[in-house]
């Protein structure tokens, strides 16, 4: 049992992962490992693959493409894809 307040969730709680992304050299055989590992397919995006899950995704990307796929807005990153 948590017994100070810091240690419970508030209104800003995080809860869960949305997306896990990866900036891997090969993405079509990184998502094609984790799909299988999973069950799932790979899908193509503009910028990579993707892998849909039940609550959220995996994203595979190149490194050159982090740039272009990332960027940071008020000291957190957010996605573009």
């Amino acid at each position: 049992m948590l017994s100070y307040p810091i240690g419970t969730p508030g209104s800003n709680a995080l809860i869960g992962l949305a997306e896990v992304v990866f900036s891997v050299a090969d993405p079509t055989a990184s998502a094609g490992r984790l799909a299988k590992f999973t069950g799932r397919s790979a899908i193509e995006t503009e910028t990579g693959m993707s892998v849909p899950l039940d609550r959220g995704k995996l994203t595979f990307f190149e490194p050159k493409d982090v740039p272009r796929s990332c960027q940071l807005n008020e000291g957190r990153w957010q996605l573009n894809v």
